[in-house]
């Protein structure tokens, strides 16, 4: 619980701002057709694994990867890592005595030029692609410095298998891996697949449900802003529903603003008559590449590392994904009363779409 107390002092000066000067906004129409493009690779993530330490023959059976490093720490009498784990820099750096081994499968419906490995621990890690090996050269980073990007050869449409095999000891962390590219990924409760990309298809509305459940990057909407007027209007956009931390808006290529807080509206100034180019662009965040996706909703707002490594009703194999993206349609807004009554507005913003 918290308290707030105010003390509230009569004005004694002109306000900046009068009431007057605020636009009476009034609906004009909707803009539901857009066509979508990203600011980075789509992402498949892969965290479930098969494994086998050192010179074992047979492979465990598939298993998540924090999962895994419990088992290997159990089977080798290593410390288990918790919430209460030492920082690395305090404690004696070690060679890792062992070895460990990681067999990530996956499905593409298509073949898959220039895709990337995303992973950390590149230079210490052997990596083969069905059978073949990779060479670990770093073409970059992805998201941070120590994720490096591993160039892949061509991946046919079909079933394959990634393995990953780096020491392991008390200082080495086990984390997931991702394959970047300009695919699709069609995910079903915990099983993804590699699809075609439809950007052209994406609509407004939850984009992790459109070929893209675990991007984290930003995702363009451009739209055809139609001003039909005498005279140029007054004009803003508000956009009702929609998840992101942040909106930024352009118009005809010139940078207009952002939208973050109710009433999620922006002021565009004047238009002139005619077509306008607007670009809505919705800020990923990292949760669903790096977030505790298998830790289920609603069961508390706690966030930690131990949030990562939980069981029983606290852990799904199924993955958590929330909502993304632009919800619902953009609201084109006036200030002039007849113009905008001209639109119809709630009797013709879904023809054609219903």
């Amino acid at each position: 619980c918290a308290s707030l107390l105010l003390r509230l002092y009569p004005v004694t000066y002109e306000p900046c701002l009068s009431a007057l000067e605020i636009p009476a906004w009034i609906v004009s129409h909707e803009l539901v057709d857009c066509t979508a493009s990203l600011s980075e690779p789509n992402v498949l993530l892969l965290d479930i694994a098969s494994h086998k330490l050192n010179d074992n023959a047979e492979w465990e059976a598939p298993e998540e990867i924090l999962r895994i490093d419990n088992i290997a720490r159990e089977n080798l009498g290593l410390r288990q890592k918790k919430d209460a784990f030492a920082q690395p820099w305090t404690t004696p750096k070690s060679t890792p005595a062992n070895t460990i081994s990681l067999r990530f499968c996956f499905t593409s419906t298509i073949d898959v030029q220039d895709a990337h490995l995303a992973l950390e621990n590149a230079a210490i890690t052997t990596i083969s692609l069905d059978g073949t090996p990779v060479v670990a050269e770093s073409s970059g980073y992805w998201v941070d410095e120590c994720i490096s990007k591993i160039p892949l050869p061509p991946i046919p449409a079909g079933s394959h298998e990634l393995i990953l095999s780096l020491p392991f000891g008390a200082a080495t962390n086990l984390e997931r891996v991702y394959i970047l590219g300009g695919f699709g990924v069609d995910l079903r409760g915990r099983k993804a697949t590699i699809v075609p990309l439809a950007l052209e298809k994406v609509a407004v509305g939850d984009y992790t449900r459109q070929g893209l459940p675990f991007y984290v990057g930003n995702v363009h909407y451009d739209f055809q802003l139609h001003v039909e007027a005498s005279r140029p209007q007054r004009t803003a956009i508000q956009v009702p529903r929609f998840v992101a931390p942040l909106l930024t808006v352009q118009l005809d290529g010139r940078e207009m603003g952002a939208i973050a807080l109710q009433p999620h509206t922006l002021d565009l100034g004047e238009l002139s008559a005619g077509e306008h180019k607007l670009r809505i662009t919705a800020y990923g965040n990292r949760d669903h590449a790096f977030g505790a996706l298998h830790l289920p909703e609603g069961l508390t707002k706690w966030y930690g590392p131990d949030a990562f490594r939980t069981a029983g009703e606290w852990w799904s194999y199924e993955y958590t994904i929330r909502e993304m993206g632009v919800l619902t349609a953009v609201r084109v807004l006036m200030t002039d009363e007849e113009e905008a009554a001209r639109k119809g507005w709630d009797r013709g913003s879904i023809k054609g779409y219903l």
